[in-house]
């Protein structure tokens, strides 16, 4: 089975929404060799309860995914 591990580059998108209300963050599958297979995006909006992460994603494996 393979593995698609994702990798979300938490200070530039906090850094962006203090910026601005939203932003969009691409994710790649993370490989051996680097950045690997465009996975999809994540909208980081800033919310009176807090940050909102909304997830826009393909071509994972079924099951359990997390943020890091």
């Amino acid at each position: 089975m393979m593995f698609k591990s994702i990798v979300l580059g938490v200070a530039l998108g906090l850094t962006a929404v203090a910026a601005q209300a939203s932003v969009v963050v691409s994710m790649y599958q993370v490989t051996p060799q680097g950045p690997g297979a465009s996975l999809g995006t994540v909208t980081l909006a800033d919310t009176p309860y807090g940050l909102m992460l909304t997830p826009n994603l393909h071509g994972l494996t079924p099951g359990g995914h997390g943020f890091h």
